[in-house]
């Protein structure tokens, strides 16, 4: 036994150090295994789906992209981070995921178990894995039992104490894996209620615990101190995961200092890659709302929030001019946007936000090669085409790069580009030919219901069109919900906050910078989130959706509709929208002016 130790020591040390070692990579297991691909096999192509929603939300590792590989095991489930970034599942971890429940319940299941080794590929915690399964690789059962046996009796012929540390502080590992396992899988929006044990002794962690072998290891908690943490974390969870959304919502509705706050509480305690990118997009709204709004809608170009509109912006090197609190926000953005960019490599949205902000900076240099990096991901990305004409077109000083500028927007105006199209109208604006350009405005004012309210206005104005060729923001209605399918006790409630309590209504807090924010949850789930005691932003919920025939009826056609996930945002003005899925309303969004 105590050459065993030796062994496994030298083992370990091996693992830690050498990224030379084959059984530090994923083609290891591959050539021991096979590989399963997602066409040959349902439940790996579900895997596949189900790894990119949570590893778009998590905290990305420095220096490498994750990926997941499921190799060809149905026997011991394994599921394990490698040092060269990959994960590795077996298929008979996908079969314990997804066998005795529906696929909610499995994708939850599966959320859960990637997000918790996605946790430690960014803590980069490998050894006592790479040990385990480099020796699973080989035929030899008994030996595999022999340093599973060793695992769980403890690593060190040292102190009892020494030991005890060593242990105590792989225990706090694996809680931290699945803490942020846990909040991964929530964020990506999963139902994570369902991996708890129904009954004690039973249920995903009890079978995942006993079958990966762990039952008695001295470094893992048992499944029910494991359910029992998660179940004691899920409230908190939940709220920093609502107050994240919170932050989306009023971004929507133009509350871009608020939304700041609640990513940048988000943030301390889970610094993701998505809360990156959307605290770029709220520091780049900011510093658009100082400049001069003819400066600011010149031109039509893409730098989204997640799931949130394009952004609008001039161009022509206005860095001279720019306010002092402009440039401040567009250096904060270009932080954050640079820091998603570095963490992901195949990361294209951050790219094309970063050139955005590059432009405004008047950087063209530096816009181009972010654009360019964009484009070596996806060659014909709309957005980075419409966004390279552009940069094109203001980059040389000394060399007219107007033709080749527009030669690339007509051909992406004529496969349907709204963007190109208004950019293409623009720039033969810019050059005198007015008779081109309003060719161009008139094309793009018979598609208004795809367009965005600015650009309504600003192709209107270009058109020298009367007052009803865009709807006047004077029509934009205050906070009111549609009265056809109102409900009235909610509406009184938010009017009402301290009602809430008394109600049964479930309060969570958050102190997010200046501001001091609670977000009260209905037994029914529908939220009322207050800042600094004023209600503010209210969720319902519909507990019977509406159609969208019914409220298109009611109100008309709205004024944007805005891409959230899969689902749309119909926003009515700057006071409701309207949340559709298929054919339903399932939710509906007001704010308090």
């Amino acid at each position: 036994m105590k050459s065993m130790r030796v062994l496994l020591l030298w083992l370990i040390t091996a693992g830690m150090a050498g990224a030379d070692d084959p059984r530090a990579h994923a083609n290891y297991y591959i050539e021991v295994f096979g590989e399963v691909s997602a066409e040959d096999d349902p439940k790996v192509r579900r895997a596949h789906e189900v790894f990119e929603k949570v590893r778009n939300v998590a905290e990305a590792p420095i220096g490498f992209t994750p990926a997941l590989k499921v190799i060809n095991s149905d026997t011991q489930p394994w599921a394990v981070a490698l040092p060269d970034g990959y994960i590795i599942l077996s298929r008979g971890a996908l079969d314990i995921c997804y066998d005795g429940g529906g696929q909610e319940q499995g994708d939850a299941k599966l959320a859960f178990l990637l997000g918790h080794e996605l946790a430690h590929l960014v803590s980069r915690d490998f050894w006592h894995r790479n040990v385990f399964l480099s020796l699973s690789g080989t035929s030899q059962s008994g030996v595999l039992d022999s340093v599973q046996e060793i695992v769980a009796g403890g690593f060190f012929d040292e102190t009892e104490e020494v030991e005890a540390a060593h242990i105590g502080a792989v225990k706090r590992k694996e809680l931290h894996a699945d803490d942020a396992g846990f909040l991964y899988a929530s964020l990506a929006g999963y139902q994570t209620t369902l991996i708890f044990d129904q009954e004690e002794g039973k249920g995903f962690l009890n079978d995942w615990v006993r079958q990966t072998r762990t039952l008695n290891d001295k470094t893992h908690l048992g499944p029910e101190e494991r359910s029992g943490f998660l179940k004691t974390r899920f409230s908190a969870i939940k709220a920093k995961v609502a107050f994240f959304r919170a932050g989306i919502q009023l971004a929507q509705f133009g509350r871009f200092r608020d939304a700041q706050y609640l990513f940048e509480a988000f943030a301390q305690s889970f610094p993701s890659h998505e809360v990156s990118i959307n605290l770029g997009y709220v520091h780049l709204q900011q510093a658009l709302q100082f400049i001069p709004e003819e400066q600011r809608y010149q031109f039509w170009l893409p730098a989204r929030l997640v799931d949130a509109p394009e952004l609008f912006m001039a161009t022509r090197g206005l860095k001279s001019i720019l306010p002092p609190n402009t440039v401040r926000h567009l250096r904060e953005a270009e932080k954050y946007l640079k820091k998603a960019a570095n963490a992901r490599r195949d990361d294209i949205t951050s790219r094309i936000r970063l050139a955005s902000v590059y432009v405004w900076l008047g950087e063209f240099y530096k816009a181009r090669a972010s654009v360019e990096e964009a484009r070596a991901l996806e060659e014909n990305n709309v957005d980075a085409l419409v966004l390279r004409a552009l940069i094109l077109n203001e980059q040389e000083k000394d060399i007219d790069m107007w033709p080749v500028a527009t030669r690339i927007l007509r051909k992406l105006a004529d496969k349907g580009s709204l963007a190109a199209r208004y950019n293409l109208a623009r720039l033969y604006q810019k050059r005198g030919r007015d008779a081109d350009a309003k060719s161009e405005w008139l094309t793009l004012r018979t598609q208004f219901e795809n367009v965005p309210q600015v650009y309504r206005e600003s192709t209107c104005a270009a058109l020298g069109a009367a007052d009803d060729c865009v709807q006047s923001k004077s029509n934009i209605k205050p906070f009111a919900y549609p009265n056809t399918f109102v409900n009235q006790n909610l509406l009184d409630n938010f009017k009402l906050p301290k009602r809430l309590r008394k109600s049964g209504w479930e309060i969570d807090t958050l102190q997010a910078g200046p501001l001091f924010v609670e977000r009260a949850l209905s037994p029914s789930g529908d939220e009322i989130l207050s800042i600094d005691g004023r209600p503010l932003l209210l969720t319902d919920h519909l507990y019977k959706p509406v159609s969208t025939d019914k409220l298109l009826a009611c109100c008309g056609k709205s004024a944007e509709q805005l891409l959230l996930g899969q689902r749309n945002v119909w926003k009515y003005g700057l006071s409701w929208a309207a949340v559709v899925e298929g054919e339903v309303v399932t939710e509906l969004w007001g704010i308090e002016p």
